[in-house]
C-alpha cells in the first residue's frame, strides 16, 4: 500500500508565494499611478 505524501509544505509555500505576489503587484500599481499623476496634480488643481 503506497502511502500519500504529506503536502502541506506545498500548498504553504504555494499560498505564501501567491502572498508575495500579489502584494508585489499591488505595490507596484500604486508606485505606477503615483508616478502618473502626481506630474498632474497643478492641473487638475486649477480646475
Amino acid at each position: 500500500m503506497a502511502r500519500t505524501p504529506n503536502l502541506r509544505w506545498l500548498t504553504e509555500r504555494t499560498a505564501g508565494r501567491g502572498t508575495l505576489i500579489t502584494a508585489s503587484t499591488v505595490h507596484l500599481t500604486n508606485d505606477a499611478c503615483f508616478a502618473l499623476l502626481y506630474p498632474l496634480l497643478p492641473f487638475i488643481a486649477e480646475d
